[in-house]
């Protein structure tokens, strides 16, 4: 999927977890899983407007440089830095359904 952005490419997914948090309206379409009609209509859609198929693919360019792993690393750390700044949190403040051991 990313690769298909990077280059791109307007895409057509199925709308489950994980793709459908990536795809968003502006760089493809999302269909109900197994619906074979509406696959159909959203792929038929895009072999037939050239227009929309080029905006999508230019938005899904832009798209792509948000999952490049520069700005991912670059995140992690600024957000790791901020954590050792400001205090550790113990575990079960951030995952209150973990066991805390004594």
């Amino acid at each position: 999927m990313l690769e298909a952005f990077a280059v791109g490419r307007a895409v057509v997914v199925s709308d489950v977890p994980g793709l459908s948090d990536v795809v968003t309206p502006e760089v493809g379409a999302r269909v109900a899983p197994c619906d074979q009609r509406q696959l159909a209509e959203a792929l038929a859609c895009r072999l037939h407007q050239p227009t929309l198929v080029r905006m999508e693919g230019a938005a899904a360019a832009r798209h792509a440089e948000r999952f490049d792993l520069r700005v991912t690393l670059d995140n992690l750390a600024a957000e790791t830095l901020a954590l050792a700044r400001n205090g550790r949190r113990r575990p079960s403040e951030c995952y209150p359904e973990l066991p805390v051991r004594p």
